[in-house]
């Protein structure tokens, strides 16, 4: 499986490289798993749910593949 998240309309967020803030923001997966992000090879270990501030704080596009054998 793969997941893509693309922020839109995130100029504000990012103004004069400030930090962006999503507070509670969580992206909801359709199944328990592990997943590996394909341009930072983060990690997230058996998740259904990744908040958004860390999917966001490396790459502002990530890819996420989901592990095999998890």
């Amino acid at each position: 499986m793969l997941v893509t998240t693309v922020p839109r309309l995130v100029h504000r967020l990012y103004r004069d490289g400030a930090i962006a803030d999503w507070g509670t923001t969580e992206l909801a997966l359709w199944v328990r798993a592990a997943w590996r992000d394909v341009f930072t090879g983060r990690e997230w270990v058996r998740c259904e749910r990744i908040p958004v501030s860390d999917l966001l704080a490396d790459f502002r596009v990530p890819v996420l593949v989901e592990v095999t054998g998890s």
